[in-house]
């Protein structure tokens, strides 16, 4: 499996690929133990494709570089990838 890896140097964005044709979407970042270290959506999204950023030091947490998985849940559509953070 390719990792995508995700440049802290601009705002990243997850793009999925998949096109919604109108769903509840929770898309949470989580850490190599497990840990959940981000929720980027949690709420409805309209037909279409979307983008969503994903600032990896928000919260008052810094995310360092590493592996990192994302969970997404679209309606009746569901994906788990892994990801890598490069400084």
């Amino acid at each position: 499996m390719n990792t995508p890896p995700i440049d802290r140097s601009i705002a990243p964005r997850l793009r999925s690929g998949v096109k919604l044709v109108g769903a509840m979407v929770r898309l949470e970042v989580f850490d190599a133990q497990g840990r959940r270290v981000g929720m980027l959506a949690n709420r409805y999204f309209p037909p279409g494709s979307h983008a969503v950023p994903w600032n990896p030091s928000a919260g008052g947490r810094r995310i360092g570089p590493g592996v990192y998985f994302y969970r997404l849940d679209a309606g009746a559509f569901h994906d788990r990838r892994k990801m890598t953070l490069i400084p």
